[in-house]
Order: C-alpha cells, then sequence, then structure tokens
C-alpha cells in the first residue's frame, strides 16, 4: 500500500521549487530523504572531494575544499561531472595542485574544455550500436517471395 506521506529533502543545495516530495518517490540515506537528483548531485561533489584528497592533497582545508566545489556546481554552473573531469585529467598530465583554489583554473582552462568535449562525443557514440542487416533473411519475410524460387532476369527474358 503506496503511502502519501510526505518528507523533505535534506540536501543543502536543493534546486526544486519545493523541498517537500512523497516518501515513494524519495531516496533514502540513513534517515534522510532526498530528490533523486539531489542525492545524485551529493554523491558526484562527495566523489570530487575524495578524489582531491587521494591524489592532490592528504589534509586539505575542508571547508575551503568544498565551498570551492559548491561554487563551481552551484554558482558558476559547471556540472560535477566536470569537474571531477578536470581533477582526473590534472592527475593524468602530472598538474601540480597545492590547493583547491586551483580548482578554478583548472575548470577554465580551454584546454580541459576540450577535452572534456571530446570525452562526452566518445561516450555518445560508444552508445550507437551497429545493426547487421541480413538481405537475404529479410527477403524471406515477404509473403509469397522465395529467393530459392526466382532467378533474377534470366527467368523474364525466357
Amino acid at each position: 500500500m503506496p503511502s502519501n506521506k510526505t518528507v523533505i529533502c535534506r540536501y543543502q543545495h536543493c534546486q526544486h521549487e519545493t523541498r517537500e516530495l512523497l516518501r515513494d518517490e524519495a531516496v533514502r540515506d540513513g534517515r534522510s530523504y532526498y530528490h533523486k537528483d539531489c542525492f545524485a548531485t551529493r554523491e558526484a561533489m562527495q566523489k570530487i572531494v575524495e578524489f582531491y584528497v587521494e591524489n592532490f592533497d592528504k589534509d586539505p582545508i575542508f571547508a575551503q575544499l568544498k565551498k570551492i566545489c559548491n561554487e563551481l556546481v552551484f554558482k558558476k554552473g559547471y556540472s560535477p561531472e566536470y569537474v571531477l573531469f578536470t581533477l582526473q585529467y590534472a592527475k593524468k598530465k602530472s598538474y601540480n595542485l597545492h590547493s583547491p583554489i586551483g580548482m578554478y583554473y583548472l575548470a577554465k582552462d580551454y584546454k580541459i574544455r576540450e577535452a572534456w568535449e571530446q570525452h562526452k562525443l566518445e561516450a555518445a557514440t560508444s552508445k550507437i550500436v551497429d545493426y547487421e542487416f541480413d538481405i537475404q533473411n529479410s527477403y524471406e519475410k515477404v509473403e509469397g517471395y522465395n529467393v530459392s524460387k526466382n532467378e533474377g532476369f534470366g527467368r523474364v527474358i525466357k
């Protein structure tokens, strides 16, 4: 039996008009409820922080790191996936990132933007599936047409 009880999204940066949602539509994490997209954004932001800590600075100022991540995503309008990609690109190309403030420069870097566009293009083209079209089988599916009986123009000319 579905319950019509409403809960409140606990995400601090919830972008929805109303933070209230039905319990059945919410994602539950512990004792908190979230919109599906708010929960996905929250998880992506946690991945950004974890990746930064693991690869660049083992002991950053977490308040500064989270503030910069929030500004990049919510004020500057970058997607969390793009911010994570910039960090991964910087790690791959051995950029030295000594402070979270350097994330601003990574987000604006034209080389990284071009690599991001290329990455999105490759991801989109990898989803395209090539279908094999078998001509022999397509003719056999047509009623009244048998490939073995019809031999082409040779039969018509006789």
